[in-house]
């Protein structure tokens, strides 16, 4: 590092000139960069990669060319290589032991992209989060709950535990279950049902709906629903199901029971 600084101060003594004109260069030098980094975005922007593919490669272009724009200036100021590439391990070093989880968060990210296990706009459950994926850069990976709020969860958790991505297949299945009171006859109950789930052109024909008794309860016999959406359409026809099944019952006397608690009074 001495013998670094003591070059730097010869050169500045003997080139003061050299020294302007690499200043002047490595001005013009970074204006290049990035109208060379906005020419390759354009351009990536105009395929068919994925968002955060396009993202990274265009990080790694503008990477490279300020990395040679370094080699340009060094070159031209005649500093020796040798000295460059004891310079570069030393930072390598100092950077490495400073940013150990910056690192690993970055290899998680690249894991991440490469893999591609969800995408921009997938709804996804990590560990205990879950929300749309708003971005996946090189550090963070970027959730918007249902409630407009962002969560941001390193790469180097998401790789370490479950990914749930409901949006990762062209259909998703909504099941919902009800109780009946004892004594109600099943079919037209499941008749019903049917009918709601036929008239929503928002849920798939195949797989078929499907309504079933599903559990002898302590107050009520349990109906189990199951039926098949698009993954963007998963809670509007959950909620709207819910609603049309209760004014259903409503209309028809099929009652819904709820938990009662018989108590009796012993006299003496």
């Amino acid at each position: 590092m001495t013998e670094f600084f003591d070059n730097i101060k010869d050169l500045a003594k003997s080139s003061g000139e050299k020294l302007i004109i690499a200043l002047i260069i490595l001005l013009i030098g970074i204006v290049i960069v990035k109208i060379l980094t906005k020419v390759f975005r354009t351009f990536i922007s105009k395929t068919k990669l994925e968002t955060n593919i396009a993202r990274f490669l265009t990080a790694i272009v503008r990477f490279l060319l300020s990395l040679l724009l370094v080699f340009i200036i060094w070159d031209f100021l005649s500093i020796p290589s040798t000295l460059f590439v004891a310079l570069t391990s030393v930072a390598g070093i100092a950077i490495s032991l400073a940013l150990q989880g910056v690192l690993s968060n970055l290899a998680s990210g690249i894991m991440q992209i490469s893999t591609k296990r969800f995408k921009h706009g997938d709804y996804v459950k990590i560990g205990a989060m879950e929300g749309t994926v708003e971005n996946i850069d090189f550090t963070a990976i970027t959730l918007v709950t249902p409630d407009n709020k962002k969560i941001f969860i390193p790469n180097s958790i998401a790789t370490s535990t479950e990914i749930i991505n409901f949006s990762a297949c062209e259909s998703r299945r909504i099941e919902i279950k009800v109780g009946v009171a004892y004594g109600t006859e099943i079919a037209p109950v499941q008749e019903l049902i049917t009918n709601l789930m036929i008239d929503d052109k928002r849920i798939f024909t195949a797989p078929l709906p499907m309504v079933k008794l599903n559990e002898f309860g302590n107050s009520a016999l349990e109906i189990i629903i199951r039926c098949n959406t698009k993954p963007e359409e998963y809670w509007d026809v959950y909620f709207d199901l819910n609603e049309k099944i209760y004014h259903c019952f409503a209309e028809n006397n099929i009652i819904i029971p709820f938990n009662q608690l018989d108590v009796k009074l012993i006299t003496k």
